[in-house]
């Protein structure tokens, strides 16, 4: 049985195209010395290029917490084999880490129930090794779902 969990690839590649942006406007920001003519056009006159520059600060520093927070979360993928240990690949952004565990070196499989940002029921199934923090394996806001795979994976381990 394999699993593939790629869910922080989507916030991965928004944080790039969220950076990329802010390296364009801050491109065009130096390329126009920071002169940005006043809408309507009737009206003569340019922003102040300190408000410029503090609001162009404000994305970057969202940018770079949303980059550091999204890093934080790997994409997972893991593997039962037929003697019931397993290979779990976790890949960052900058770096991979595999664990290989056997049967006994899995505590449970359980299905975790939280709110996202709309307070909907948002729910992951972790598994819980003995010795690592937990490895979110799937995770969605089908409950019924994320129970399927929870109970498939837990049969492939073995495990009730």
């Amino acid at each position: 049985m394999k699993l593939s969990h790629r869910i922080p690839l989507f916030g991965w590649v928004f944080a790039a195209i969220f950076l990329l942006f802010c390296t364009l406007f801050t491109y065009l920001m130096v390329r126009d010395h920071w002169r940005v003519p006043i809408y309507p056009p009737d009206k003569p006159g340019y922003y102040p290029p300190l408000l410029l520059m503090l609001l162009l600060g404000v994305f970057w520093l969202f940018a770079l917490g949303l980059a550091g927070y999204v890093l934080r979360f790997p994409c997972v993928r893991i593997e039962v084999r037929p003697d019931r240990s397993l290979s779990i690949d976790q890949r960052y952004l900058w770096r991979r880490e595999t664990l290989l565990l056997l049967p006994e070196q899995i505590v449970s499989v359980c299905l975790v129930e939280s709110r996202d940002a709309e307070g909907d029921p948002y729910y992951a199934v972790q598994l819980q090794p003995l010795s690592s923090p937990a490895v979110v394996i799937s995770e969605g806001s089908d409950k019924a779902g994320c129970e399927a795979i929870r109970r498939q994976f837990a049969a492939a381990l073995g495990k009730p």
